[in-house]
C-alpha cells in the first residue's frame, strides 16, 4: 500500500512539473527542451557566469528563446526592439516581477508589483530630484575626503591596493549620510553595515549543488514564497536597525528617513491604500543593497578598463585637470557636468561590465509583437550583457569605445541596447545619483593618483551569481601624480 502512495505522490509530482511543458513551443521561438520533469536547466548553476550561459545560449537559439525552469516557463530576450516594447511601449503587461517574497513587510520597490510599486515609485521618486541630488553633494565630498585620507595611509604601506573594498565603504558611508543622516564610519572600522549587505548578496549566490538546488526550486515554483520565509536573515537585521534609526530620529532633515515618515502618515491617513508602514522602513534596505555594491563595482571596473586602455585615461585625465583647473578646483554638480568624457567612460564601463547581468519581468496578460507570442503567467529574462556585446548595435563591441556615448554620437545608439539601469517605468530610480556620485569619485581618486596595471589585476566574475555579475577583487598600482 505504501509503495502505490508513493508511486502516486510521484505521479502528481511529475504531471504537476509538467503541466506547462508545450506551452513555449507554441509560441513561436525556439525553445530549449525540458528533461524529463526537470526543466531546461542548468541544475549546477553554481559552475555558471550568468552573462556566459546567456551567450552560449543566444548563439545556439537565437535572441528570443524559451526555456523552462523546473514548470515555470521563460522567454529569454536579447532583442532591443522587442525589450523595448516589454519594458516601455507595453509595460503595463509586463510591469512585475516573478522573483518576489510572500511578506508585504520585505517588499521593497525593486520587486513590488501594480499598485504597491506605484505608489513607492511616487512616493520616493521625490527623494531623486535634482534640487535634492545638489544637496546631497556636501556629504559625498566629505566620504570622499575620508576615502582619499585613507588611500593616503595605504599607499605609503603599500602602492598595489584592492580597490573593490574601499570604494564599497565610500559608498556606504555616502548612503548612509545622504540618505539617513547618519555617519557609518566605515573608514574608522566600523563595518557592521557593509557586512550586512554583503550577506543579503551572497546569501543569492549559488555556492554548491545543494544551493543550485533550492534556487532551482524557488525560481521554478510560482508562489512558494507565499509558504515559506525566503528573506536572508541579514534583511531582517537590516530592518531594525532602520527602525531604529527612524525611531531615533527627532529633526527633520529633508532626507529618506524624513520622507518615509511622510508616507507613512500617508498610509495611517489612507491615502496610500496598498502599502503598510512596516513595508516602507523596508524601503530601506533596498537604497543601501542597491546603492552601495553596483556604485563599487562600477567604480572598480571603471578603473580596470582604464588601467587597460591607457589612451583612454591619459585624455580622461587631461579633461579632469582642465576642468579642475577652470573651477579652481571645486567638485559639484557643475564642475562634473563639464566633464563630458567622465560620463562617457562610466557609460561604457557599465556596458563592459554591468553590475547586474539579467533584468526580469513577469508577463500578466497575454502579448503579441511580430510574430512573438507571451502567455499570461510566463517569466521574462532580458541578457543585458548579451545585449551590450552584440555587433548589430554596437560596432567593435569588444572595443573600449567612451566615444560611443558622446553627444554627437548619441543618434547611434539603439534605444534599449543599453541596460544597466534598467529600462522604462522601472528603470533604477537612482541612476542620476549613482552616475554623479560615481564621476565625483573618479575625479577624486585621478587628480590625485596615477593608476597602473599590476600584476595581480584581474576582472574575474564570480560563478554562481544568478542576478548579478559581481567580480572578486581589484588591485591597482597607485601612485602620487
Amino acid at each position: 500500500m505504501f509503495l502505490w502512495l508513493l508511486a502516486g505522490f510521484f505521479l502528481l509530482i511529475w504531471i504537476y512539473l509538467r503541466r506547462n511543458y508545450g506551452k513555449l513551443e507554441k509560441c513561436g521561438m525556439p525553445v530549449i527542451p525540458p528533461f524529463l520533469c526537470f526543466g531546461s536547466g542548468p541544475w549546477a548553476m553554481h559552475k555558471y557566469q550568468l552573462a556566459e550561459l546567456d551567450e552560449k545560449r543566444v548563439a545556439k537559439y537565437g535572441k528570443v528563446f524559451g526555456a523552462y525552469i523546473l514548470s515555470q516557463p521563460v522567454v529569454y530576450l536579447a532583442d532591443a526592439d522587442l525589450i523595448k516594447q516589454i519594458t516601455t511601449k507595453d509595460f503595463e503587461s509586463f510591469h512585475g516581477h516573478l522573483f518576489k517574497f510572500g511578506d508585504q513587510k520585505f517588499r521593497t520597490l525593486d520587486i513590488a508589483d501594480g499598485e504597491e510599486w506605484k505608489e513607492l515609485r511616487k512616493g520616493m521618486s521625490p527623494i531623486f530630484t535634482s534640487g535634492k541630488i545638489k544637496g546631497m553633494l556636501q556629504y559625498v565630498n566629505c566620504t570622499l575626503d575620508n576615502m582619499m585620507e585613507h588611500l593616503e595611509k595605504r599607499v605609503k604601506e603599500d602602492p598595489v591596493i584592492d580597490l573593490k573594498p574601499v570604494f564599497q565603504k565610500m559608498t556606504m558611508d555616502v548612503i548612509g549620510k545622504c540618505a539617513f543622516g547618519i555617519e557609518i564610519n566605515c573608514f574608522k572600522g566600523n563595518t557592521d553595515l557593509l557586512r550586512l549587505g554583503n550577506g543579503v548578496f551572497d546569501g543569492f549566490k549559488v555556492k554548491n549543488v545543494m544551493d543550485a538546488f533550492f534556487m532551482n526550486i524557488f525560481l521554478g515554483f510560482s508562489g512558494i514564497e507565499n509558504y515559506l520565509d525566503m528573506v536572508p536573515p541579514e534583511m531582517k537585521e537590516l530592518w531594525k536597525i532602520f527602525k531604529n534609526v527612524e525611531n531615533g530620529r527627532k529633526v527633520p532633515n529633508g532626507d529618506f528617513i524624513d520622507k518615509m515618515a511622510e508616507m507613512k502618515k500617508q498610509v495611517q491617513n489612507g491615502e496610500l491604500k496598498h502599502l503598510s508602514e512596516d513595508q516602507i522602513t523596508s524601503q530601506s534596505i533596498i537604497f543601501l543593497i542597491a546603492g552601495y555594491e553596483t556604485t563599487a563595482s562600477t567604480l572598480g571596473a571603471l578603473c580596470y578598463q582604464l588601467v587597460k586602455n591607457t589612451e583612454v585615461l591619459e585624455k580622461l585625465v587631461a579633461e579632469i585637470d582642465e576642468v579642475l583647473e577652470k573651477f579652481d578646483g571645486k567638485l559639484d554638480h557643475e564642475t562634473v557636468a563639464e566633464m563630458p568624457y567622465l560620463e562617457a567612460c562610466i557609460k561604457e564601463t557599465l556596458r563592459f561590465s554591468s553590475p547586474v547581468s539579467r533584468n526580469d519581468r513577469l508577463c500578466n496578460k497575454d502579448f503579441e509583437y511580430k510574430g512573438i507570442k507571451i502567455p499570461k503567467g510566463t517569466s521574462i529574462g532580458i541578457c543585458n550583457q548579451v545585449v551590450h556585446f552584440d555587433p548589430e548595435y554596437w560596432p567593435e563591441p569588444y572595443m573600449f569605445k567612451p566615444e560611443r556615448f558622446l553627444k554627437e554620437n548619441a543618434g547611434s545608439i539603439v534605444p534599449c541596447s543599453w541596460l544597466p539601469f534598467g529600462a522604462g517605468p522601472r528603470a533604477c530610480i537612482g541612476e542620476r545619483f549613482a552616475m554623479i556620485e560615481m564621476k565625483m569619485g573618479t575625479v577624486r581618486l585621478l587628480s590625485k593618483y596615477k593608476i597602473e596595471i599590476d600584476s595581480t589585476t584581474r576582472y574575474n566574475i564570480d560563478k554562481g551569481e544568478v542576478f548579478m555579475a559581481l567580480y572578486t577583487d581589484m588591485f591597482i598600482k597607485l601612485t602620487e601624480r
